[in-house]
């Protein structure tokens, strides 16, 4: 994926978390069948075989270029295509298949690359994404952006560098990711914001002790947004800011 492409993204995201104007992830989930909302099983699972399956992926890539023709319209200094980038392309993918061929390798090549990238992979992708808001405009972090305490096997998955810590890393940007668990550890040591954080944390994707990706933003019916927990937590924390 073009770096370019993917911050111009990530810093609107960041810029606009949930509002369903700005924020570029609304429309691209949106298109994608996901609308932060809870489906029944069936609905559920025939979403994820999209994502499984390469179908989402491609309307995931649409999207993108549409968004950067949007960007490169809106932003005078801001270019749709990098150069740098077509140029590294068109330089390394032909050297990759001509020595596929040449040592013959291009079955590894295909199996173990390719088929992973527009099925596997894409699909761990979007659970990771599943997993990192709550769907909600604010008022701040502590109610668009879900805190994890996840488990070893799902954090190597699905947050493999640290992107787990998502409250932190959505208010706090500039903490590079190798440093974010210690970072978070020192967050933790305050207990307003151990309080706070704790209302909106899941301790599991599939499973958990308390509250799980799977069971509060993906498997049921209705909006998560609109039960009795989620609006106290967003009545508390509009008192707190302002008093």
């Amino acid at each position: 994926i073009s770096v370019l492409v993917y911050r111009a993204f990530h810093l609107a995201h960041h810029q606009f978390t949930g509002d369903p104007d700005k924020d570029p992830e609304i429309p691209l989930f949106r298109g994608q069948d996901y609308i932060y909302e809870r489906r029944p099983l069936p609905a559920l699972l025939w979403l994820l075989f999209k994502d499984l399956c390469g179908y989402n992926l491609v309307k995931f890539g649409l999207f993108l270029q549409r968004l950067m023709r949007q960007f490169a319209k809106e932003r005078k200094n801001f270019k749709a295509i990098c150069p740098r980038a077509v140029f590294l392309n068109f330089t390394m993918w032909p050297l990759v298949l001509a020595a596929a061929v040449f040592f013959g390798f291009w079955q590894e090549l295909l199996l173990l690359w390719v088929l992973p990238y527009f099925t596997l992979t894409f699909c761990l992708l979007k659970l990771h994404s599943y997993g990192e808001h709550t769907g909600t405009e604010g008022p701040s972090e502590m109610e668009r952006t879900w805190g994890h305490d996840f488990n070893p096997v799902t954090n190597f998955f699905l947050y493999p560098i640290k992107s787990g810590f998502h409250i932190e890393h959505h208010a706090f940007p500039g903490v590079p990711w190798y440093r974010m668990r210690k970072f978070r550890q020192g967050l933790m040591e305050n207990e307003f914001y151990r309080q706070t954080v704790a209302s909106v944390t899941v301790d599991g994707f599939f499973w958990a002790r308390q509250r799980s990706i799977l069971r509060t933003m993906l498997l049921g019916t209705g909006r998560y947004q609109d039960e009795p927990h989620f609006r106290e937590v967003r009545e508390r924390r509009i008192r707190q800011l302002a008093e």
